[in-house]
């Protein structure tokens, strides 16, 4: 009898540390920074947002990188650093040329980070327009 509760307890034991040790190995690049480029070559270090969480931030849109990406200088971020990349979701990508920005568009947008650490635009709200006098 004392050698089968020696063996439960050696079982629980092992159970226990394994889940410890899952649950340890899980997603710790959320907990990384991320290097952003100024216009001086200097970088300042960014946090990184988990995959898949969604967020909410604005700026203005600084132009478009090709069909699928666009630049966003944020708000909140000193003038040196150069603008970030968006990658736009399939549904945004659909109806992308309706919206016909102009740079310097002030935007409202929520976004996740892919697999491959891309910012991927789910939803996008025109807050102002530049003016269109000069």
């Amino acid at each position: 009898m004392k050698g089968m509760k020696g063996m439960k307890l050696s079982l629980m034991f092992v159970s226990l540390l394994t889940a410890l040790l899952i649950m340890t190995g899980c997603d710790t690049s959320s907990k990384l920074p991320r290097s952003i480029q100024t216009t001086e070559g200097t970088s300042v270090q960014q946090p990184v947002s988990p995959k898949g969480e969604i967020k909410f931030d604005s700026g203005r849109y600084n132009g478009q990188i090709d069909s699928n990406s666009i630049e966003i200088k944020l708000s909140g971020v000193p003038e040196g650093i150069e603008p970030q990349a968006f990658r736009l979701s399939e549904s945004i990508k659909e109806t992308f040329d309706t919206y016909q920005f102009k740079t310097g568009d002030t935007l409202k947008f929520s976004y996740s980070v892919n697999e491959h650490g891309q910012n991927i635009i789910s939803e996008l709200t025109i807050l102002s327009r530049v003016s269109n006098n000069s």
